[in-house]
């Protein structure tokens, strides 16, 4: 009843991992849709660059330069902030992912207890309830 009780959360836990994954990854595809590639995502603002000083001629090549330049700042402003959001989806894996092994540690631990209560000892001592205090290699031994 225990075990089966326990195979089932684990199996349970599995395919929310699982679902999880998936979408996780969707949503990752779903970001790296191709976008203008920028070396460095976090440029200075443009505005010194954007308005050209008033003694000078705001030709039709700087007024395009100027918007080419926004254009970037822009793209890489919304890069940033893509990469911010994928980042936090790393981030909120990795921390399901060590809520999961700490459960599944956690149910290893009861078992064992549960084990040790019944006297049978921990896994693999063959029943010697002292084994567990000896190194590994003397318990697979006794």
């Amino acid at each position: 009843g225990e075990l089966h009780k326990e195979r089932q959360a684990r199996e349970q836990s599995r395919v929310r991992h699982r679902t999880r994954t998936r979408e996780l990854e969707r949503l990752a595809e779903e970001r790296t849709e191709p976008t203008q590639q920028l070396q460095e995502p976090r440029l200075p603002p443009p505005q010194a660059l954007l308005q050209p000083q008033q003694d000078l001629e705001a030709t039709p090549r700087a007024t395009q330069l100027s918007e080419d330049i926004r254009s970037a700042h822009d793209a890489a402003g919304q890069l940033a902030k893509e990469l911010k959001s994928t980042r936090d989806d790393v981030v909120q894996l990795v921390e399901a992912a060590a809520l999961e092994m700490r459960s599944a540690a956690e149910l290893v631990l009861q078992a064992e207890l549960q084990d040790l209560e019944r006297g049978r000892g921990v896994a693999g001592t063959g029943g010697d309830s002292e084994a567990c205090l000896k190194p590994r290699r003397e318990r697979r031994s006794a």
